[in-house]
């Protein structure tokens, strides 16, 4: 699809209910501001846009910032020193974030990652400005720094460039910066865990095919053998592979996926050194010990009921890893596991089966045993109700009576 012309793009941005809203902050304060980034970019590119980057010099952005939570019955989040300080405004449609502007507008489009992002409207008077060759660079879909060592001053963005080739269809990075590329790529390992994870998980939250092939690009670029270098090539691609199967985006399957070609203690080290949230560490290291059947056959309700119940509260993630992992011969079993997970009565049903009686009843049935003994009966009983093997008291006590007949 051709970008707008500049005309219909600023029109159409014009017409965002945060940008009507900066638009009457700048009015209100007297301050002059600029639009910038990729609010402008996806206005040209027709996409809908997201949170809204502005700028304004001196202490001129925290008055535009403090006029805007006005205007927003929000209030201003600082960040960072004086004269480089960004202040952030929640807004109904995302983050307004005001950058304080320490030198010229024209450095300050230097110093953006790509051309396509040195672009800016300034505001009152809606003036777009950019770099030459940017608007040329939009149309043909080139992803070209504005000038030479931007990825070396900024390593993570290596990685940004991988997620807007995944992010904007049909753009890819020019050749001449890949020398750079690869360069930066050694620096990655000293800058903030938390920015690279957060760029990964945007480029693992893209859609299949893309988001991919991003990862792809990422290890072609030499990227992920220095980011992992406790894995092999062999054990990347393998991941990759994985992670291009999954059928919906999910950055914390997607990494899961990936990881799962290497043994525990690799894996586990390599998620605590990304700072990856401990739910998330949880879940991967409980879908790699996860049971499932490969039979082509319908597999039985108690296979089902034991994967959803081990999997729980990981249930829907479960299911996306093993319909990536898993062969043709699994498709049965993901098939049945999608259709008791669909309904929310039938889930709720095997993860917490109405027992037909209080525990302390159960004890009774029993004998009156307790512990470790009472606690393997109740959990045999559970998984017998979740898989419909039992209904009922006096099925349950004669359930019970020959699980422990047997022990």
């Amino acid at each position: 699809m051709e970008p707008r012309s500049p005309g219909a793009a600023i029109v159409s941005l014009a017409r965002r209910s945060d940008v009507r809203t900066v638009r009457k902050a700048v009015a209100a304060s007297g301050v002059e501001a600029a639009i910038v980034g990729g609010a402008i970019r996806d206005a040209f590119l027709r996409r809908r846009g997201g949170d809204l980057d502005l700028t304004a010099a001196g202490g001129g952005a925290e008055q535009l910032a403090g006029t805007l939570a006005s205007l927003l019955s929000s209030r201003v989040l600082t960040l960072g020193r004086s004269p480089r300080r960004i202040f952030k405004i929640a807004s109904p449609g995302g983050e307004i974030d005001v950058w304080e502007r320490s030198g010229s507008a024209e450095d300050d489009l230097l110093r953006r990652d790509f051309t396509v992002n040195a672009l800016q409207l300034l505001l009152p008077g809606l003036v777009l400005e950019a770099l030459p060759g940017a608007l040329d660079d939009l149309a043909s879909g080139r992803l070209r720094p504005p000038r030479q060592n931007v990825f070396l001053e900024d390593p993570v963005r290596v990685l940004r460039a991988a997620r807007f080739e995944a992010e904007l269809p049909g753009f890819r990075l020019v050749p001449t910066a890949l020398a750079e590329v690869r360069s930066a790529a050694s620096l990655l390992s000293a800058t903030p865990a938390e920015r690279r994870l957060a760029e990964m998980d945007r480029i693992l939250g893209v859609p299949n095919p893309a988001g991919g092939a991003a990862f792809a690009r990422l290890e072609s670029w030499g990227v992920l053998g220095r980011l992992l270098p406790m894995t092999t090539p062999e054990e990347r691609r393998r991941g990759i592979g994985l992670v291009r199967r999954l059928r919906s985006p999910d950055p914390a399957v997607a990494r899961a996926l990936f990881l799962s070609a290497l043994d525990e203690e690799r894996a586990e080290a390599i998620l605590e050194e990304w700072k990856v949230p401990r739910r998330e560490r949880r879940l991967a290291l409980r879908l790699r010990s996860l049971p499932f059947a490969s039979r082509r056959e319908v597999p039985t309700r108690r296979q089902v009921a034991t994967f959803l119940r081990e999997a729980d509260p990981f249930v829907h993630e479960a299911i996306a890893y093993l319909a990536a992992t898993g062969s043709s011969s699994s498709a049965p079993f993901v098939e049945a596991l999608q259709k008791t997970a669909g309904r929310a009565a039938a889930l709720r049903r095997v993860l917490a089966p109405a027992r037909p009686a209080p525990a302390e009843e159960i004890a009774r049935w029993l004998g009156g045993i307790s512990g470790p003994r009472l606690g393997r009966a109740l959990a045999a009983l559970d998984l017998a109700l979740a898989a419909g093997e039992v209904k009922g008291k006096r099925q349950a006590r004669a359930f019970l009576a020959h699980q422990t007949l047997g022990e």
